[in-house]
């Protein structure tokens, strides 16, 4: 199994249409409001005071990206509340549907430059295109959605806030600091200059009095994992950190997911259901522990003699 195989496994847990002009969508089709011209799209966002939410979607072929556009984007309250904040850009990338060679050039370009990987991804720009917030779906209808674009956009300023309390601060209270900036900046989508800012949360708390040198230390691990060349060699990888770091709760319970994925992509799927059934109880209450729960209730039932 190659590198990208088993990265992809681990990983895992993610008529034609009428062609628009470049300026925006059908005036009769839901979601009018969006365009397709990025550069117009950030003139008009610095005319108006307003940030761009830029969606890279593939609108005839993606599934996630059309259960977005049902569940959220094409629904009333998003329509009436996002354009307050945000001018609402769409760059497709059809299978089907035919596109202007001029946009199909840009949405490629844009694409190379922002390190898209998948669909949908959204990215939250200021008007000068500068990415602060970067996610993709999410469940629970418009309401949720809005609720979590306003915590990106409230990112936006709190995290130069964080850098400049862990300036003044020294030890373990910088380190704490650093923990929540690096938490924020994650959540957000933002990478740039994160690993340096974990090799010294990682100095600062270097006798785990914080629980923060574990905490990351199991991270830069199982980035490990994730790249491992077989199999075999992520459950050797994975194995160390459970006995080098005794994790306990949801960071357990990650690790039991990962363990189970790795298990599968051996073909263990036995083993993978028992290891998915001991993340879940690693951490019952958590989010993850519920998407776990439905996924082990979707698997069919072995018969009994």
């Amino acid at each position: 199994m190659s590198k990208r195989m088993l990265a992809g496994s681990l990983l895992a847990l993610c008529g034609l249409l009428a062609f628009a002009p470049v300026g925006s969508r059908a005036a009769d089709e839901p979601g009018a409001s969006w365009v397709t011209d990025f550069e117009a799209a950030k003139a008009t966002a610095a005319k108006e005071n307003k940030d761009l939410l830029v969606d890279f979607t593939g609108s005839d072929w993606c599934g996630w990206c059309i259960k977005l556009k049902k569940e959220v984007f094409d629904q009333d309250t998003f329509k009436k509340e996002a354009p307050k904040s945000f001018i609402l850009v769409e760059l497709d990338f059809p299978k089907t549907k035919e596109i202007d060679a001029k946009l199909k050039e840009q949405n490629e370009k844009l694409m190379q430059q922002f390190g898209i990987q998948g669909f949908p991804t959204i990215l939250l720009m200021d008007s000068k295109g500068e990415v602060y917030g970067r996610t993709g779906y999410r469940d629970g209808g418009p309401e949720k959605y809005l609720e979590h674009l306003t915590k990106l956009k409230t990112s936006k300023a709190k995290l130069p806030e964080l850098l400049a309390q862990a300036e003044k601060a020294e030890g373990v209270e910088k380190a704490k600091f650093l923990d929540q900036y690096l938490e924020l900046a994650a959540e957000s989508g933002k990478t740039d200059g994160l690993d340096a800012k974990v090799e010294e949360i990682m100095k600062l708390d270097a006798d785990n009095k914080a629980g923060l040198k574990n905490k990351y230390g199991i991270r830069k691990k199982m980035a490990e994992v994730q790249v491992a060349e077989t199999p075999d060699a992520a459950m050797e990888k994975v194995e160390a950190i459970l006995k080098d770091f005794a994790p306990k709760g949801e960071e357990l319970q990650k690790i039991l997911l990962i363990k189970g994925q790795v298990l599968a992509a051996k073909g263990d799927k036995p083993g993978m259901l028992v290891q998915f059934k001991a993340a879940k109880d690693a951490a019952p209450e958590s989010d993850l522990a519920k998407k776990i729960e439905e996924f082990l209730k979707s698997q069919p039932q072995e018969k009994k003699e």
